[in-house]
């Protein structure tokens, strides 16, 4: 979703789409294509949501919390970097979500 329009000229398609976006939304899907744009964490990707706002303790975890999705996937893994080591209530949250975007590879 785009940010709030707040100048007056060429913008009444867009302006109409963010007033209406909590209706339009489920109509649309993001592209990731080569995945250099869209950002892991921040951008709403993934059909379940936005995964800072799904996990937000692996989020706070995260080292690199502005990373694209290219950024994040090697052919073999995701690799995350973390703050540090997780305590044992996180790491059932971390698996969690390897095993929603581990289809995504």
């Amino acid at each position: 979703m785009t940010k709030v329009v707040t100048t007056p000229y060429g913008t009444s398609l867009r302006r109409s789409i963010r007033v209406l976006w909590e209706e339009v939304k489920p109509n649309f899907k993001m592209k990731v294509g080569n995945r250099n744009k869209i950002k892991f964490w921040k951008d709403e990707w993934h059909e379940k949501g936005n995964l800072e706002t799904l996990f937000p303790d692996s989020y706070n975890l995260a080292m690199f919390q502005q990373r694209t999705i290219a950024e994040l996937l090697t052919p073999q893994r995701w690799n995350f970097i973390l703050k540090r080591q997780p305590n044992d209530w996180e790491v059932m949250t971390l698996i969690e979500l390897l095993n929603m975007v581990v289809n995504f590879m």
